[in-house]
């Protein structure tokens, strides 16, 4: 399902219906620049199907089409990349999505993480930090794939605050 000014939401079903109660892990998932949470809808399900509640950033996805043969009609798109490719812009979307999840009923407040692609694992890793420097141990652990360290801070200048696990791919 998708949550208003959230994301794309997945919930973990258990057959017998147990799950009455039950306080799963979370999982803030962050795109990569221009990639929108639905292209990663096959991953993000098989997540969820081990036991994670997970939202997925969906702020930021439209990077507008540039045409060259109409560069006039593309001027409109130069904005929406701009903005789809600040990484300020996402790290505040995506420490909004795990203050969401820490809310949720069904959510351990005490077993969140962050999970990003591209620009979105660079991001992760800096909104870890940040989060965890103001409210030690809040993110219990971070995975980059491919993390862009071109997000601002360079990601590889504040990793080590992170004061989680990390994995990295």
């Amino acid at each position: 399902s998708e949550v208003s000014d959230q994301g794309l939401l997945l919930v973990p079903q258990e057959q017998d219906g147990r799950a009455r109660g039950r306080k799963w892990p979370g999982i803030v998932f962050c795109h990569g620049l221009c990639g929108p949470a639905k292209s990663y809808s096959d991953t993000l399900k098989r997540m969820c199907s081990w036991g994670f509640v997970i939202i997925a950033n969906q702020q930021q996805e439209d990077c507008g089409v540039l045409d060259i043969r109409q560069p006039f009609a593309s001027l409109g798109s130069v904005g929406k990349f701009r903005h789809a490719s600040d990484s300020r812009i996402m790290a505040g979307n995506i420490e909004k999505n795990l203050h969401y999840l820490a809310m949720r009923s069904d959510v351990n407040p005490d077993a969140l993480a962050l999970m990003g692609h591209s620009m979105g694992g660079g991001v992760a890793v800096d909104v870890a930090a940040e989060v965890n420097s103001n409210q030690a141990g809040f993110v219990k652990a971070v995975i980059g794939i491919a993390p862009w360290n071109g997000a601002k801070p360079t990601p590889s200048s504040v990793v080590a605050e992170i004061g989680a696990p990390l994995l990295l791919f």
